[in-house]
């Protein structure tokens, strides 16, 4: 722009050396008036990549706060003893899980990375496969408290739901600064 208006003065002097002055002095000002724009831009620039941090990291922290709930109901329906226990846990689970599912996707769609879609795509997968074999795995096990072999196959199930629900938070959290000392509070 400076390039431009140098030119402009030039030309200007060339024709006539009265007009030449008089738009050196508006140019003057056009000069520094272009230098205030970019300021500016820049400064609104730094403040519309602030506020996209910020919301990604609101979005991050409801992802992490509906995983945690999930967590906290598979450790419920782990410790049911009878079926209307496990109804009531069961249904709120399924509550945490239509949440979960609902935030992975959009987090999914928002990653760049192809491995970490996959990754994310996959966790989804094994939830999403987990659940139907939570429910006839765990009302086996009630049925049949004494078998050794139920309670294995429903604990295995939990335990590939809790590394599905791990690899989600380990793909959320990465990349995030200072993700290794904040547990699930982001400093606002």
């Amino acid at each position: 722009m400076s390039i431009s208006v140098q030119s402009f003065i030039q030309i200007g002097a060339e024709v006539d050396p009265n007009i030449g002055r008089a738009i050196e002095r508006v140019c003057a000002g056009a000069d520094g008036a272009g230098a205030g724009m970019v300021s500016a831009a820049r400064a609104l620039l730094a403040s519309v990549t602030r506020v996209l941090l910020l919301a990604d990291m609101v979005v991050v922290r409801q992802l992490l706060l509906a995983k945690d709930k999930v967590a906290r109901s598979l450790d419920r329906l782990e410790s049911v003893s009878n079926f209307a226990e496990f109804v009531r846990a069961f249904t709120e689970f399924g509550g945490g899980m239509v949440e979960l599912a609902r935030l992975t996707a959009e987090r999914r769609a928002d990653l760049r990375d192809e491995r970490r879609r996959a990754q994310v795509a996959a966790a989804r997968n094994v939830l999403e496969r987990s659940t139907l074999m939570l429910l006839t795995s765990s009302k086996t096990c009630l049925r049949h408290p004494g078998s050794a072999s139920a309670r294995e196959n429903r604990d295995t199930v939990f335990c590939q739901m809790r590394r599905a629900m791990d690899l989600i938070h380990y793909v959320v959290r990465d990349g995030l600064p200072g993700h290794e000392e904040q547990s699930h509070e982001v400093g606002f």
